[in-house]
């Protein structure tokens, strides 16, 4: 499983790079690395980490699909371009993130074998608004990207997920270079 677990975190260090080149290619990784992460989930019991894999395998594929119509040339479409969200729609998006943690902390309080459904509910459910925004090309996604990613790592070491944990860690330093990037790409 360990082997397994280094191939997964390997494909989703490679998505994180190609994401923020603004590469089509992230998405196949994503999805690739996703469905590894599914099944060890699944092993360790983190239900929301298993529930957020399959996920990120339709937002990916939706993400993926979004990103090439953006790209394909032709009088109607114009490239999607990473933009800041609007401070209504950032409040929307936050408040959107907390009330899927409170449901899903509930869903998962009730299961006796979750090691810990708090942070287990809000990695799941910031993750899920950060992918989302990615597909969006919104450059606010960073920023649920740092703090899902600084609480994955404190999760992943509790489960003893070590190869997962340092790549949540080397994750949350992309997610700074990301933000630069894609804030730079903007402006221009």
């Amino acid at each position: 499983m360990l082997s397994l677990e280094w191939l997964a975190a390997g494909l989703g260090l490679g998505g994180v790079v190609l994401s923020l080149r603004e590469n089509i290619w992230v998405w196949p990784l994503f999805i690739a690395s996703s469905a590894i992460y599914l099944g060890i989930y699944l092993g360790v019991d983190l239900i929301g980490q298993a529930l957020l894999m399959l996920v990120f395998i339709l937002t990916s594929a939706w993400g993926w699909r979004n990103w090439n119509r953006s790209n394909e040339t032709s009088v109607e479409t114009h490239p999607l371009r990473p933009t800041w969200l609007a401070q209504r729609e950032r409040v929307l998006w936050s408040l959107g993130a907390f009330v899927l943690a409170l449901v899903l902390v509930m869903s998962f309080s009730v299961l006796a074998h979750h090691p810990n459904p708090w942070l287990d509910a809000a990695i799941t459910s910031v993750s899920l608004i950060a992918m989302i925004l990615m597909g969006l090309k919104r450059i606010d996604c960073w920023f649920a990207w740092l703090l899902a990613n600084a609480a994955s790592v404190v999760l992943f070491v509790q489960q003893a997920l070590w190869p997962t944990a340092v790549l949540y860690l080397i994750q949350f330093g992309l997610a700074f270079w990301g933000l630069h990037t894609w804030a730079r790409r903007q402006a221009f």
